[in-house]
């Protein structure tokens, strides 16, 4: 119920990294996302297929953020964001923000169209 940095994993390997000013009530869409019938994009197909097919998804906090106000603590998660994102390389994340210049980022096109099989092998 506090402001962070969280990762989704699937058999202990992170996929996706993200930030949110409350990672239980994000995690809570995620999981909503997972659990609907139609997915809206490539990150929540993976993610239910691995679920589906009985794949441990985890979810795990790996930085709590702080900040004397809403501005310190928008930059503490940016920061955090993209230092982590770009140190792990999430396969899920489409968006792989610039180190110091998080509103900037790099595309990461596989995050389209990777399938759960290629994770599983670790070929990313």
């Amino acid at each position: 119920n506090k402001p962070g940095i969280y990762c989704i994993k699937i058999q202990g390997r992170i996929v996706y990294i993200g930030k949110s000013l409350n990672m239980l009530t994000r995690i809570s869409q995620h999981i909503f996302e997972i659990n609907r019938n139609k997915q809206k994009s490539n990150k929540y197909k993976v993610l239910r297929q691995a679920k589906d097919n009985g794949i441990n998804i985890d979810f795990d906090v790996l930085k709590k953020c702080y900040g004397r106000n809403i501005t310190e603590l928008d930059s503490a998660l940016g920061d955090a964001e993209a230092s982590l994102i770009r140190k792990h390389m999430p396969a899920l994340n489409y968006q792989l923000p610039h180190i110091g210049d998080y509103w900037n980022f790099d595309v990461n096109e596989k995050a389209r169209t990777v399938c759960l099989y290629v994770l599983l092998r670790k070929e990313i």
